[in-house]
């Protein structure tokens, strides 16, 4: 996938008329053109198999006024996004993947030491399986 010491493309999401780097780790979006401008998820209604945000086109961020300010502005675009676990597949995955190993390893470190599985480093198999 990729390693940690490199730095890893963000993904591109189009919110509206602005495309923003979807930043799983930090949980936003990041203007392209303009990285202190970030909408942070917390603005992010999550719907299950979409999202959506409530996106102010004067900001180019999430709306932050009120009920009765938002009725009064005809600019608002309510903006239907793909799924949360969409956004970044590849980050999520190889962050389940890390926790995955994290706990398979604490797992091994609680049993005795006659119970623990070997973790033998690839190209070091010493013995050939009969295979299935």
């Amino acid at each position: 996938m990729f390693n940690e010491t490199q730095q890893r493309k963000l993904p591109v999401l189009r919110i509206h008329d602005t495309d923003f780097h979807v930043d799983m780790a930090k949980l936003e979006f990041t203007q392209v053109d303009n990285p202190k401008n970030a909408i942070s998820f917390r603005d992010v209604q999550d719907n299950g198999d979409y999202t959506q945000l409530m996106y102010d086109p004067k900001t180019k961020n999430a709306f932050q006024g009120t009920w009765g300010e938002m009725s009064k502005r005809d600019d608002l675009v309510l903006v239907k996004l793909p799924a949360a676990v969409d956004l970044d597949f590849d980050y999520l995955i190889t962050q389940l993947n890390k926790l995955s190993e994290q706990k398979f390893m604490e797992r091994q470190m609680a049993k005795p030491k006659d119970l623990q599985v070997p973790l033998e480093r690839p190209g070091t198999r010493q013995h050939k399986g009969r295979g299935i």
